[in-house]
């Protein structure tokens, strides 16, 4: 594929009876099927789950092209013919969403793969084995951090002529603030197609990873699924 090629991807029609439809080279597959009553969603295939995640929430979550909430509520989710989840013992309220981060919010995401495994392999691209279970290898992540340096523990340039400075809610009255990168190597993390602060993208795996795509879509996985889900 050239450079300059774009690759399109059909968009999905969310019908009456819950069926996710999408147009395949002239003829209608279903990709999904939303149950409203239980609030449930199966793709039909990992493919499908994979490729289609974001298109597939927002058609359900919703309407006016994508302007308003439709109201419909993805409770749960998972691929037919596979695994479903069944949690065991009192389950605690699912975490709220931090705006910033959705559904990549920490508290969240240790939630579903303890009482939702097979829901969060979907949810944040999971690469599995043999025997479905997680893929994990060594990884490496550069973590960026602001700093108040007025001790002169990082050894950071005054920048901003001790006046100091303002971010966020964070306030320097004086002194050098700045940006301190450091870089952590893990061993036997969880490798997927979403970066969360429990998975790592297949680029963060020591000496690489062949994902087995003919592109990889995700570039790191911040990126935040689209209206839908609870």
């Amino acid at each position: 594929m050239s450079e300059t090629q774009e690759v399109t991807i059909a968009p999905v029609i969310f019908k009456k009876n819950g069926d996710l439809v999408q147009d395949v080279d002239g003829a209608k597959a279903i990709v999904a099927h939303y149950d409203q009553k239980t609030g449930h969603l199966e793709f039909t295939s990992i493919e499908a789950s994979r490729k289609l995640i974001r298109q597939i929430t927002a058609a359900i979550g919703t309407v006016n092209k994508g302007t308003q909430s439709s109201g419909l509520v993805i409770k749960t989710m998972g691929v037919k013919g596979q695994p479903r989840d069944n949690p065991k013992g009192n389950v605690p309220p699912k975490p709220r969403r931090n705006a910033q981060f959705g559904d990549q919010t920490p508290e969240l995401v240790e939630w579903y793969f303890k009482y939702y495994p097979q829901e969060a392999y979907i949810r944040y691209g999971v690469f599995l084995d043999a025997s479905g279970e997680p893929v994990r290898k060594r990884v490496k992540r550069k973590i960026t951090e602001l700093v108040d340096d007025r001790s002169g523990e990082h050894g950071l340039e005054n920048q901003n002529d001790g006046k100091g400075a303002q971010v966020g809610p964070k306030k320097w009255e004086n002194g050098p603030i700045g940006q301190v990168v450091t870089q952590d190597v893990l061993d036997n993390q969880i490798i997927a197609r979403r970066a969360t602060h429990m998975t790592f993208a297949p680029q963060e795996v020591v000496g690489g990873f062949d994902t087995g795509d003919e592109e990889d879509e995700s570039g790191g996985g911040s990126e935040r699924e689209e209206g839908g889900d609870e």
